[in-house]
């Protein structure tokens, strides 16, 4: 939680409009502190919504095999569910 503590503190001092914030606990600290937040799913969903990507599913299942992000099954489906893919 340690980035995530510092991640938060830097969107306090430097007033950011929005945090970019995945993990659970961060969320709700910051939501705590009136900070608004969005994760990795709603950054690509606001890229499919605005055709700047054309499939969620292929995006989130690069991300799982290239990199560390983890994400749970009904999180990936509710995410599929909400883009319209599934």
């Amino acid at each position: 939680m340690k980035g995530e503590a510092e991640a938060i503190a830097l969107a306090q001092q430097e007033k950011a409009p929005i945090l970019l914030i995945d993990e659970a606990e961060g969320r709700e600290v910051a939501k705590s502190y009136n900070i608004p937040v969005i994760g990795v799913i709603g950054i690509l969903a606001a890229a499919k919504k605005t055709g700047e990507i054309e499939s969620m599913k292929t995006e989130l299942d690069s991300l799982i095999q290239r990199t560390s992000f983890r994400v749970s099954r009904i999180m990936y489906d509710k995410a599929l569910e909400m883009s319209g893919e599934l």
